[in-house]
């Protein structure tokens, strides 16, 4: 079912007044709540008293409107008086949204690609009641400096909130034990993250591409990075690993062309290829011993970690 809402009118240079009508598409669940599969803006000039009726809903906005969108959008809980608990796959992707984002207090679940590709959006608070994000969710919202993210279990598929270029801090929930594949990748202005205390698991390419990453604390709880999760973060300039970290996956910091110092704990016995590749900038590592360095990074698979411009400190 399609419901109408009116949401707002703009007034543009030449006295033209546009109306806009948010348009939402709506699913009854089996439980009596509704899962919102789609939303996009309609608009009409005339008028302040326009009305939209569902038989003259008006028209898409239009493209010369881009540049004057609403400033808040606030999604509703109920739809024909059913609890919206469900944004479904790509439902908002692609739709030119206001700069600010609201979610209701009813909703459970985000779609994959949900939000994707807007363009507009600078912020969005994702209420606590989310437990579940889906694969590529908020993936190129490339306005959205920052977010609030829920409090409380949450699942988030790969990819979630990559290539937002212009994020530039994010605290994550603190029951979140994995950073899933991708989660971050390509998000260019992130300077400051803050990893949950419990974290265990940093996926494939999380942080890829994080440029301005200048630095990032590792708790003590993290056992593995896998491959990539950190490469082309060219602000990093010292990596600490923790110790009971086990597992270093191929690449896993390369291209890090601006890393001087490398700390690398004893409990390390699984690695990768290349996990230093590209770090042209790299003087120091410190580690158990040469040996340790030897038998379980080995030259042949890390040479990066056997130059002899470097210094090496054993502890």
């Amino acid at each position: 079912m399609i419901i109408y809402r009116k949401a707002d009118h703009l007034e543009l240079e030449n006295g033209v007044v546009c109306h806009l009508l948010e348009e939402y598409t709506c699913r009854k669940k089996a439980d009596g709540t509704c899962i919102l599969t789609n939303f996009r803006y309609r608009a009409a000039g005339g008028t302040l008293d326009q009305v939209f009726t569902e038989e003259d809903p008006g028209k898409p906005m239009p493209s010369y409107l881009a540049s004057f969108p609403v400033q808040t959008l606030q999604v509703p809980e109920r739809l024909e008086d059913m609890p919206v608990t469900e944004i479904a796959r790509k439902a908002f992707s692609g739709e030119r949204l206001a700069g600010i984002v609201l979610l209701p207090e009813t909703l459970k679940k985000i779609g994959a690609g949900a939000f994707s590709d807007n363009t507009n959006m600078v912020f969005i608070a994702i209420p606590d009641s989310v437990d579940q994000i889906g694969p590529s969710a908020f993936s190129g919202c490339s306005a959205m400096t920052s977010l609030k993210m829920p409090r409380g279990p949450l699942e988030v598929g790969a990819y979630a909130f990559s290539y937002c270029a212009q994020l530039a801090e994010i605290t994550m929930p603190e029951e979140m034990d994995f950073v899933p594949a991708g989660m971050f990748e390509g998000c260019r202005n992130l300077r400051e993250i803050t990893l949950p205390a419990g974290l265990t698991d940093i996926g494939d390419s999380a942080f890829s591409g994080c440029r301005e990453l200048a630095d990032v604390f590792l708790p003590e709880s993290l056992r593995i990075i896998r491959q990539r999760a950190f490469s082309g973060c060219d602000a990093l300039t010292v990596i600490s690993l923790p110790e009971g970290l086990t597992t270093l996956g191929s690449g896993a910091f390369e291209n890090c062309d601006r890393l001087v110092l490398v700390s690398i704990p004893g409990s390390v016995r699984e690695t990768g290829g290349r996990i230093f590749r590209g770090c042209t900038g790299l003087k120091e590592v410190q580690a158990p011993s040469a040996g340790y360095l030897q038998s379980v990074f080995s030259k042949e698979k890390n040479p990066e970690l056997f130059l002899e411009s470097l210094r090496y400190l054993y502890r």
